[in-house]
């Protein structure tokens, strides 16, 4: 069962978006400015181009779904989501491994990168995952399984790779073999 919200495992996150609006003249504020961030679209720090349904890593040759799934999903929901998905013409979606999510993210530290838990830089910190989904600040499940009851997920806002109770519920973004977008 699928549902729209998701419990996540870092509940003391952040989301980051406070307005900081110091504007303290009396007169009636019309807020005109214009948002110019283009960080989900900047490929200066990543070979990252458009694929059909989603976002291109020219390192991996993935193809990872953008926008992720709008629900959220048990682990084993994710990997069915992932593997009955058609998107853009495409039915060999699945849910990415541990590894996958990780190479996506900068500076882990030594215990990610043997296999354990800890940390990377958030999305928006690190190169590749910040030019192809810009600031995302949610978890995401991955397909591997960390004992009989637990799964690991990569957490884009804040870096954290852990493992969590399989029948909780998160964010599911799905990845195929891609091919090289046609200039």
């Amino acid at each position: 069962m699928a549902v729209a919200c998701s419990d996540d495992p870092t509940d003391s996150m952040d989301s980051g978006t406070s307005d900081t609006d110091s504007d303290s003249d009396s007169d009636t504020d019309s807020d005109t400015d214009s948002d110019t961030d283009s960080d989900t679209d900047s490929d200066t720090d990543a070979d990252v181009d458009d694929c059909e349904g989603g976002r291109y890593d020219q390192s991996t040759g993935l193809c990872w779904q953008h926008p992720k799934a709008s629900e959220t999903y048990e682990w084993q929901e994710a990997i069915d989501y992932c593997e009955g998905l058609d998107l853009a013409g495409h039915t060999d979606w699945y849910l990415p491994s541990r590894d996958s999510l990780v190479g996506l993210m900068d500076n882990c530290d030594s215990d990610v990168m043997i296999g354990e838990y800890g940390y990377c830089d958030s999305c928006e910190d690190s190169g590749t995952c910040s030019a192809m989904f810009g600031s995302d600040s949610d978890w995401c499940w991955s397909s591997s399984p960390y004992f009989s009851e637990r799964a690991w997920y990569v957490h884009f806002g804040n870096g954290r790779v852990d493992y969590y109770g399989m029948l909780n519920y998160g964010n599911a973004r799905c990845v195929r073999t891609g091919s090289k977008p046609s200039p």
